[in-house]
């Protein structure tokens, strides 16, 4: 009989995992390589293998980042690299992967888990949402502001320089959840923006600092069409943002349009949706355990409410729980009758601010019991927003 499992990569299993990856991914990478076999290496110990008897059939990582939550860095957990051998299909290998991980995050006391779905309708099944991460422009460099700024190159090697555009970047991506904090040993700070991997290509990168913003772009060419893409920024001021934006407006006649991601609360993408162009990937987020999700949310009056959920995958977080505070939530399971009923997808829409409660009444994700249920807005849940460059 095959024995099924599911384990901790080791050394020994890496040649089963090219041979995957060349598949799944149409990876061409030379592993024969060390420099390319060391980055696996490197990963081990955050990659799992499904197996059949020593055969390997199934793969996916769990990585542990520091994002911002709530205005404070904490641990969120990203799924990434889910791959099967095509010998080994519709046999239920993902479906043992995700068991194993959402019962390990939970041991480890992990909140949240995102990923980057092939099909959101599968990892949906699983109870992962997706939210929102604001949306991909497009924007004639014309359409942008013209004017003098006092922006200057950026160079990593400039420590003065680099702390500034890191505490710029801090006062900005603290304002929105799962931004990364950019500290975590897996996602090394700031290097990867300038060249290293991921982002290594024949693309040449430039970044510039402005006094309260910073940027760093490429400019990519197809036909005769140039385009700067701009692959992080940040400002600490609304005045930061102007400047960017003349910065940018000032390379018309050099590149034909700007695309950038900006935020859901970006007060330009009502005046550019025009614009809009298809997301790279749509971000998904999952509630891994909702004591730990709930606790220490920040809200802006007393407030008191039950809530009973429904998690078909994870059965912790099945039950009643009673959320009440003045400035900070607290959680605490209960017997009481419960305000309102909501499943896991429907709550992490809610605590992403991606859906406010109101909306998800209107479309019956939510059932109202009572009307304190409404005191649910009594918790100040900010937007989300994952950067361009962080993708994982």
């Amino acid at each position: 009989m095959t024995h099924r499992h599911v384990r901790l990569l080791a050394e020994k299993d890496l040649t089963q995992l090219f041979a995957i990856r060349e598949v799944a991914f149409l990876d061409p990478t030379d592993y024969e390589k060390a420099e390319n076999r060391a980055i696996h290496l490197e990963r081990l110990q955050y990659r799992y293998g499904s197996f059949e008897d020593d055969r390997l059939a199934a793969s996916a990582s769990w990585y542990p980042f520091n994002m911002y939550l709530n205005g404070r860095s904490q641990e969120v957990w990203g799924l990434a690299s889910v791959s099967t051998g095509a010998e080994f299909r519709r046999r239920g290998h993902v479906r043992d992967l995700l068991v194993a991980g959402l019962d390990m995050m939970h041991e480890r006391r992990a909140s949240w888990c995102l990923e980057y779905p092939f099909d959101t309708r599968f990892y949906r099944r699983w109870g992962w949402e997706t939210i929102a991460n604001g949306s991909f422009l497009e924007v004639p460099a014309s359409r942008l502001p013209q004017g003098a700024t006092n922006g200057r190159r950026l160079y990593p090697t400039d420590d003065s320089a680099m702390a500034r555009a890191a505490e710029i970047y801090a006062s900005w991506a603290s304002n929105y959840n799962f931004a990364f904090a950019r500290d975590h040993s897996i996602q090394q700070s700031w290097q990867h923006l300038f060249g290293m991997a991921p982002w290594h290509g024949k693309h040449k990168r430039f970044a510039w600092l402005l006094d309260d913003a910073y940027c760093v772009t490429v400019i990519k060419t197809q036909g005769h069409v140039q385009t700067l893409v701009v692959v992080d920024y940040a400002h600490s001021t609304p005045q930061g943002f102007q400047e960017l934006l003349k910065l940018w407006g000032g390379l018309d006649g050099q590149v034909e349009n700007v695309k950038l991601q900006l935020p859901v609360d970006a007060p330009l993408l009502v005046e550019w949706s025009n614009y809009v162009v298809p997301h790279p990937h749509p971000l998904h987020a999952r509630i891994i355990d909702v004591e730990h999700a709930l606790s220490g949310v920040p809200c802006d009056r007393d407030f008191s409410i039950v809530i009973e959920i429904e998690d078909e995958h994870a059965s912790w977080n099945n039950g009643t729980f009673k959320l009440s505070g003045t400035t900070t939530t607290e959680v605490a399971r209960c017997e009481d009758e419960p305000d309102l009923r909501v499943d896991i997808r429907g709550l992490a829409r809610l605590l992403s601010g991606t859906s406010g409660l109101d909306t998800l009444i209107r479309h019956g994700e939510v059932d109202l019991l009572k009307l304190q249920g409404l005191e649910l807005k009594a918790l100040d849940i900010g937007p989300s927003h994952m950067a361009l460059a962080d993708y994982f």
